[in-house]
């Protein structure tokens, strides 16, 4: 697949705003929500966090959704800097890596069993020995931990959802190891 593009007619400006919880329970019904998330790695190990919210609980790599005007790199920016307080200068590190539609069955806002659809465009950052030593905590994760692409794939299905295991195999390709 080809990297996606970007493209901003010049001029445009953001009307960005958030909404009320019975807005964005109306918006989740009607529309598929478009998030960007990040696979940080180090030392050739993904940084994972174990959710405790829905759409999914289990161990996940950070990410959000995108606010209108930003671009793929824009939007991880943003979230990594939310989620790990590091702030990545270079935008441009961030490689994209795939696009993954996911189809939940809950979701954090009521009714929760209404679900909702997203689209993740994935991208991966590789961080440097002082950027990776520099994160603490990440804000929507229990717990955190770095992992080789290698442990998630012999880990098989039961303890990681299939789409880190996909992440994994991306990671291992890009990081020149055998997945």
């Amino acid at each position: 697949m080809d990297v996606p593009r970007h493209f901003a007619e010049s001029g445009f400006i953001p009307q960005t705003r958030w909404f009320t919880d019975e807005e964005y329970t109306r918006i989740l019904d009607g529309i598929v929500v478009s998030c960007v998330d990040c696979i940080l790695v180090h030392r050739g190990r993904m940084l994972i966090g174990f959710r405790a919210s829905e759409p999914y609980v289990g161990w996940w790599v950070l990410g959000g959704r995108m606010l209108p005007g930003e671009s793929f790199e824009d939007t991880a920016q943003r979230v990594t800097k939310r989620e790990t307080s590091l702030h990545i200068d270079d935008p441009s590190r961030f490689a994209y890596l795939n696009t993954i539609s996911y189809v939940w069955t809950k979701r954090a806002q009521s009714p929760r069993g209404h679900g909702c659809h997203m689209i993740g465009n994935n991208v991966m950052i590789v961080l440097s020995d002082e950027e990776a030593s520099a994160i603490r905590k990440m804000s929507d994760f229990t717990a955190l931990q770095w992992i080789a692409p290698n442990e998630v794939l012999r880990a098989g299905g039961a303890e990681f959802h299939e789409a880190i295991h996909y992440f994994a195999r991306e990671v291992a390709q890009r990081e020149g190891r055998s997945a």
